[in-house]
């Protein structure tokens, strides 16, 4: 005779009352428009809610969701180590860069955060393009992702400009012929010259910033994040890149 918990159990299964998880990259039954690969950072999505829930997240190109980070703060750096003894007592501080942030941004949309030094704009920015991973809470976006977070991110200074644009591009998943295709217009946007073949080790804070804004809007991204990289530019760049801006919010980048 079967148990009475896996009787109950087997006539949930005959129901659709227990769902099944969905494996990676597969599309689900409830939402096929909507795949396990495009699951949040930090939290892995192993079944589909209804429906109604499939087409609030596909109305959102970032939806986030009850996001905190924690940092654990060591004196010393032996102390990680004392703490994963056996019964050792806890040698570390904490302390929460983020606490229980919820928004969502759809399509077209622009979003900007304000806030004094160290009240975790550039944390929640490099976790919304997952750079870093949740303590608590999710993060879903849908589409390409083009960051510009900080001066030096992203370009290896001892490949040239040229290297870096390709490098970049295909870490986005374009093409070789893509890039070479948008790479003119890259170069007019950027306008370092010769530069442009020199390896970026060799470059100004403001030659640097003007290839790596013109690389991230050239690359045909769903969202483009921007951190403070740009407050190093000159005013003359700065105000182009503010029409860029409009131009780009009238294209529905978001």
């Amino acid at each position: 005779s079967l148990r009475p918990d896996r009787v109950e159990k087997a006539a949930r299964l005959r129901s659709g009352a227990a769902r099944r998880p969905v494996p990676l990259g597969a599309a689900s039954p409830e939402c096929p428009n909507f795949t396990n690969n495009e699951r949040p950072h930090g939290f892995f999505m192993k079944f589909r809610g209804p429906q109604a829930h499939c087409n609030r997240l596909e109305s959102n190109l970032v939806l986030v969701q009850s996001v905190s980070k924690l940092y654990r703060l060591y004196r010393r750096p032996a102390d990680r180590l004392r703490e994963m003894l056996p019964r050792a007592r806890p040698r570390h501080s904490e302390f929460w860069a983020l606490r229980d942030i919820s928004f969502h941004v759809e399509k077209g949309e622009m979003l900007g955060l304000v806030g004094p030094n160290g009240c975790g704009k550039s944390t929640l920015l490099q976790i919304v393009s997952g750079i870093l991973q949740p303590t608590t809470g999710r993060v879903v976006t849908h589409g390409r992702i083009a960051a510009l977070l900080e001066l030096g991110a992203g370009f290896n200074p001892e490949f040239s400009g040229r290297e870096n644009v390709y490098l970049n591009g295909e870490i986005l998943g374009l093409s070789r012929a893509e890039i070479s295709q948008a790479m003119p217009s890259i170069e007019a946007f950027a306008e370092i010259g010769k530069f442009i073949d020199r390896p970026v080790k060799e470059y100004s804070s403001g030659m640097y910033v003007r290839l790596a804004f013109s690389t991230a809007i050239h690359v045909d991204p769903d969202i483009l994040i921007v951190d403070e990289a740009l407050a190093v530019g000159d005013a003359v760049f700065a105000n182009r890149c503010v029409r860029k801006f409009q131009e780009l919010r009238e294209r529905k980048i978001t």
